[in-house]
């Protein structure tokens, strides 16, 4: 049977259970990310034995953020130009390999810091091309009305392997350290052979001009950065991604440290896994009553509450009640920011568009893993676990200083801001809304910019829809 071109038809939410491409790459995809927690837990007590330093063994986390940060525009460009289908396969087996030697290496006794450094580059530069090739194969399998849903049970699922994961792995490391790995070579497999049984075409997108590989770079970055709204979110995530993955890694080091067993680290990480499943599985709820801008503040103050009091305990116990409010809200803004992207950015510049967020949000991510060992070994797990719990306030300021944030609706005002118009390679068009119907008839108030993409039916455009340049069209 020949592949379906076609876009994906409109459907009910619950259809998604009855949609053949879509149960096959959540699937593979389930599989894959079950070994990768695995792999990144088990590959944090390997770098600590073999190094007995929590700098050095944070150099391993600096490396595979490095290589996905170098990677992330080339993998952009390459997924717009490529078919999807085949990036997905080939990142996948790239990953695959990687992990199947550090299995060897384990279990034949050779495994050393350079060798954990190189495996953790290359599994980070396949990384970067997997996320924007998902989403771009995610716009042609369910349907634009169902994308914030999937978004969410995507979540739900990724918690869910974290939830199962990591006790897991505690338990297969302290049988052998090579088997998670092994573990994890086999769920990269799945996921290239469930994306090559996808019936759904994902090809690469039609190109009306060709242009360079840094030209096609450049358009994805001005895309981003020149809408504002999206400057408001990455400014945020910028902050957040770095604040939140050195926390992580501080506690867990600290842990260690504390000569806490891989099993009790396992059911730490498990109970974190288990409340964020809770959120992800209440993130449709959330998202389709809380809108974006509030979503996010909201996130970003419940981690600062439960990340203070961290700072003065490695008890196990205390942990697993102050640690799930860090993490109980994650998900939903997860699943709102992705699926919002998802459903407003066009299939041309999908790639692009995902890996200039990418790079730009994890500007600082390289340096997460190191700052936080090396504070750790300098000032000590209170004052190290103090900083980052105070910088995650400032990542409040961009969201509430940019309107264009404030003014994202919940997802089913998103149908109304249409596709991003094609672009020309010239900067973006101003773009004007009318939020709501305006109080007078007779006067209409002057529109405001939201930066927010105009709608594909132009020729029907009624009171609260996109029109370029303050045009409006009479009643």
């Amino acid at each position: 049977m020949r592949p379906s071109s076609a876009p994906a038809r409109e459907h009910s939410p619950s259809s998604l259970r009855r949609n053949r491409d879509w149960l096959i790459l959540w699937t593979g995809d389930a599989v894959s990310e079950f070994g990768l927690v695995m792999g990144a837990f088990a590959l944090t007590l390997v770098a600590m034995a073999i190094t007995g330093s929590p700098a050095q063994s944070a150099l391993v986390g600096s490396f595979f953020a490095g290589a996905m940060l170098l990677a992330s525009l080339p993998a952009g460009v390459v997924v717009d130009r490529c078919n999807r289908r085949w990036v997905l396969v080939s990142a996948s087996l790239v990953q695959a390999a990687c992990f199947a030697v550090l299995a060897v290496a384990l279990l034949r006794g050779w495994a050393d810091l350079p060798l954990l450094l190189v495996c953790a580059a290359l599994e980070g530069a396949a990384g970067a091309f997997i996320e924007p090739a998902q989403t771009a194969a995610l716009k042609r399998i369910v349907a634009a009305s169902q994308l914030a849903h999937a978004r969410s049970v995507i979540e739900a699922r990724n918690q869910a392997v974290a939830l199962v994961g990591p006790p897991l792995a505690g338990v297969l490391y302290a049988t052998g350290a090579w088997i998670p790995f092994a573990v994890n070579a086999v769920g990269q497999l799945t996921r290239g052979a469930a994306t090559s049984g996808l019936r759904t075409a994902l090809p690469a997108p039609p190109r009306t001009e060709r242009a360079g590989v840094f030209a096609d770079a450049r358009e994805g970055m001005r895309f981003v950065w020149s809408r504002p709204l999206f400057r408001g979110i990455l400014l945020m995530a910028i902050i957040t991604n770095f604040t939140m993955s050195a926390f992580v890694l501080s506690v867990t080091l600290r842990l260690i440290e504390a000569g806490t067993s891989p099993v009790q680290l396992g059911l730490v990480q498990a109970v974190i896994a288990g409340v964020s499943l809770a959120g992800a599985i209440a993130a449709p709820l959330i998202i389709a009553r809380v809108r974006l801008g509030s979503l996010l503040v909201l996130t970003t103050v419940c981690a600062t509450v439960g990340a203070i009091p961290v700072a003065f305990t490695v008890s196990v116990p205390w942990l697993l009640v102050l640690l799930p409010l860090v993490f109980v809200l994650i998900p939903s803004a997860n699943a709102a920011l992705y699926g919002y992207a998802t459903a407003v950015v066009p299939d041309h510049i999908t790639g692009r568009f995902m890996a200039a967020m990418g790079l730009s949000a994890g500007l600082l991510a390289p340096f997460a893993p190191i700052s936080a060992g090396v504070l750790l070994e300098r000032t000590g797990g209170t004052v190290t676990t103090l900083v980052l719990a105070f910088l995650l306030p400032l990542a409040i300021v961009p969201l509430v200083a940019t309107r264009e944030v404030r003014d994202v609706g919940v997802p089913r005002t998103w149908t109304h801001y249409g596709s991003v118009p094609e672009s020309t390679g010239e900067p973006a068009a101003r773009l004007r809304t009318w939020p709501r119907r305006p109080r007078c008839s007779g006067l209409r108030r002057r529109p405001r910019d939201t930066g927010v993409p105009p709608p594909e039916h132009a020729g029907q455009q009624r009171a609260g829809d996109v029109v370029p340049d303050g045009e409006h069209r009479p009643r």
